[in-house]
């Protein structure tokens, strides 16, 4: 009895329904969770009532859904007889859905154990419900994503047009406002030569000043069109900062003196003397914040300081202070930093004011990775009654390069080369490093000479009269050893890889681009002959070094600064100025007779075009226009329609960066 008592307490104590049958299938216990979860009448609930009696109700009702009772009834009842654990479900009329789970008693008889699932049940198929609208919604997001994505590339794609119709709009604007004022330009300067009264002749003056104020502006609009067009690369070379410093003051000189001004630079002596940046672009910011100083102040001297800085992004650069600078130019400045547009009522009455100089040097100096700004920030000027306006950029020091293991002995090198200019700057740049030098102009002369011998190599122009220099190097390799072994390197204008291959066919050993660069020639030289000599050598019998050190020679983008620098050394600054005065004043021309020559498909008019272009070009080193130039004769040659095309639109691309970098180095 106390067992009885005992398992009744359990029975009502625990939360499922819990429902025990004899092994004649006659109820034995039914717990009051079980009697309040299948509604069971107390009557059926009691022990000794035949199972068939519960199981005909429930389907009476339609627990088991439609259906006749009797099957419905035998069915259920068929369930029990299973002598293994299983489970099922049991619906009621009233949707609650019951988890079952029957198992079978040793020696006869089976409980079921019944759970109320309704509300997790209810809670999955929520879960279900709420899965597919998200599914739902997250596809029409993404179809809507996918529609938003598309309208704004296609926006972004006529953004894009847009910002090149202006371009294209801007450099024809640019183009024809250039030759207009060009045509102005020289009966200007006639009229000047001629007879003229004071007034008319100070009329005269004002015109052209204003005429170099407009091409000042014209310069500014075309490197705005660039900028705008994305067409700028910062190129990371190595160049000396006091050079561009010097430069930059150099090119203001006569105006500070004008203003009785005096230049002074202060360079740090943290700041590395060597940094890998660009150059050009860099002595632009600087003429352009150190020419406003100069034109707004009135003091005796503008200091240009440069020190190290620390960049907001951690890298380390240089700052460039300009110091003191008058109050309108730092007001400039300052409006453009915090308006983003010029003081147009006060700065266009000022004489000279070219307003996009500030906005183009905020983008350049953004591409280098700095900043620009004013000090002090406010109107007044700093405790010391100074303001200054002040750049950073992101100027890494070059690496500084191992000593060389042993010092060269001289050389004596044969220079094959026809043209006057050419012959004295390789000339001087040997002689330089201390090399005997033997020029001649013609391909049998240079087989002649190599004939005697004595030469330890021979630079060889590929264009020269008499023999070519393919032509003469064959002549050379078929004289007997010594004198038929000497290190021979190409002097060709092209890097194409059929052209070195003629030059490598030919028995050279090397080559180099026109013009030829300093350190790139003493790498080929160490390394055809090595680190000393003891006169003739037979060379070590290498091949052409393909785009090593022959080929890049450390070119600034196709301009070469070397050769103008040793033109300097050669034939003196003022002329080396006046040879880029002239081809900056034949650049302006080429792109119009370009066109022409395109429009009629002229080989005479592209000859005359890219022969003199090749000539100015190569003198002032501008080593890719050089290169161009050469492929379109190529193309015309070759009567490539297609190819002319796009070499010559290689042409102009090549001439705009090497006019750009003539402006920023040697500008007169």
């Amino acid at each position: 009895m106390a067992v009885q008592q005992q398992l009744d307490a359990v029975l009502s104590a625990v939360g499922q329904g819990v429902l025990v049958l004899d092994s004649d299938f006659r109820v034995v216990r039914l717990n009051a969770a079980g009697r309040r979860l299948l509604d069971m009448p107390a009557a059926l609930a009691e022990p000794g009532v035949p199972a068939r009696d519960l199981v005909w109700h429930c389907a009476e009702r339609g627990d088991f859904g439609p259906g006749d009772p009797a099957e419905l009834t035998a069915e259920f009842l068929a369930l029990l007889t299973l002598r293994e654990a299983h489970a099922f479900e049991h619906h009621r009329p009233n949707r609650r859905v019951l988890a079952v789970r029957s198992q079978p008693v040793a020696g006869g008889g089976v409980v079921l154990a019944y759970s109320d699932e309704t509300d997790f049940r209810h809670a999955v198929d929520d879960l279900h419900a709420a899965n597919s609208t998200l599914e739902r919604s997250v596809g029409d997001h993404a179809q809507t994503i996918a529609r938003l994505s598309a309208a704004v590339e296609a926006v972004n794609g006529r953004v894009e047009e847009a910002v090149r119709d202006k371009a294209r709009t801007l450099a024809l604007v640019n183009h024809a406002l250039r030759a207009a004022a060009g045509s102005l330009h020289a009966p200007a300067r006639a009229l000047l030569a001629g007879p003229l009264g004071p007034v008319e002749r100070g009329h005269v003056g004002d015109l052209l000043r204003s005429l170099d104020s407009l091409r000042l502006i014209l310069d500014d609009l075309g490197d705005l069109v660039r900028l705008e067009s994305d067409e700028i690369r910062l190129l990371d070379s190595p160049f000396t900062v006091e050079t561009v410093v010097g430069s930059a003051l150099t090119a203001l000189g006569e105006p500070a003196e004008g203003r009785d001004i005096t230049l002074l630079a202060e360079i740090d002596p943290a700041v590395p003397a060597t940094v890998v940046g660009d150059a050009a672009w860099l002595r632009h910011v600087l003429v352009e914040l150190v020419g406003r100083a100069v034109r707004d102040n009135y003091a005796a001297d503008i200091t240009l300081r440069v020190t190290p800085a620390s960049l907001p992004d951690g890298r380390q650069g240089l700052r460039f202070a300009v110091g003191d600078t008058g109050p309108d130019a730092a007001e400039e400045l300052r409006a453009w930093l915090t308006q983003g547009v010029p003081p147009l009522d006060a700065a266009l009455k000022r004489q000279g004011w070219r307003g996009l100089g500030l906005h183009i040097c905020r983008r350049l100096v953004g591409l280098m990775g700095g900043e620009i700004g004013v000090e002090p920030g406010g109107e007044e000027p700093g405790p010391d009654g100074t303001r200054v306006l002040w750049c950073t950029a992101a100027l890494p020091a070059l690496a500084e390069e191992p000593a060389a293991a042993a010092e060269r002995l001289p050389l004596t090198i044969l220079v094959v080369e026809d043209n006057p200019v050419n012959q004295r700057v390789n000339a001087w740049l040997l002689r330089k490093d201390g090399h005997r030098v033997a020029v001649v102009g013609d391909g049998r002369e240079a087989v002649d000479l190599a004939a005697r011998g004595g030469f330890d190599a021979v630079l060889m122009d590929l264009d020269i009269p008499g023999l070519d220099g393919i032509a003469a190097t064959r002549a050379i390799r078929a004289l007997p050893a010594p004198q038929g072994a000497v290190p021979i390197i190409a002097i060709t204008s092209s890097a194409l890889p059929d052209d070195i291959e003629r030059c490598r066919a030919a028995g050279m050993d090397d080559h180099l681009p026109k013009p030829v660069n300093p350190a790139a020639l003493a790498r080929v030289l160490e390394r055809l002959i090595g680190p000393a000599s003891g006169g003739a050598s037979a060379g070590d019998g290498g091949g052409p070094s393909g785009e090593g050190d022959g080929a890049d020679g450390g070119f600034d983008g196709g301009f070469d600064g070397g050769v103008l620098g040793a033109l300097e050394a050669v034939i003196g600054r003022d002329k080396v100025l006046e040879l880029v005065g002239d081809f900056l004043a034949h650049a302006r021309e080429v792109d119009d007779q370009l066109a022409i020559a395109r429009d009629l498909m002229d080989p005479t008019i592209f000859g005359a075009v890219t022969g003199e272009l090749k000539t100015m070009a190569g003198t002032v080193g501008l080593t890719g226009v050089y290169q161009s130039a050469v492929a379109l004769e190529r193309a015309v040659r070759n009567g490539d329609e297609e190819g002319i095309g796009a070499q010559a639109a290689h042409l102009v691309r090549q001439m705009a960066v090497g006019v750009e970098r003539l402006r920023g180095q040697w500008a007169p």
